[in-house]
């Protein structure tokens, strides 16, 4: 709760409807929240998994929201690359260090798609 209390402060403060929209998102779910007794122990099983479900959905759009806005989240495309491979993370790290050239980091990204395929 307090995550998503702390979220709409600061998502508030921007002036961009998306992210306004996201503020938006994020105060339904936390009513939400607070309807079912969630926070105190009272949702039910059901309850629970809604809860879970339009969590990942806000989490999503964030990411969407944050991707459109900014370009690609780099240390999300890393870890959506490597998993849990920590060679192919520290190749990645490595690689970018001087990387100022989206295609230059494309280029990064494919090799390591290459080397460190799962």
């Amino acid at each position: 709760m307090e995550e998503l209390v702390g979220f709409e402060d600061d998502s508030d403060t921007v002036k961009n409807e998306r992210v306004a929209t996201l503020n938006s998102l994020s105060r339904t779910l936390r009513k939400f929240i607070y309807a079912k007794k969630a926070e105190i122990g009272g949702a039910n099983l059901k309850d629970l998994r809604e809860i879970k479900d339009m969590t990942d959905k806000l989490v999503d759009a964030v990411y969407q929201v944050r991707e459109n806005l900014e370009g690609p989240c780099i240390g999300c495309t890393v870890e959506e690359l490597c998993g849990g491979s920590v060679e192919c993370v520290e190749f990645v790290e490595k690689a970018i260090k001087n990387v100022k050239d989206p295609e230059q980091f494309r280029k990064i990204l494919a090799e390591a798609r290459e080397k460190y395929r799962r």
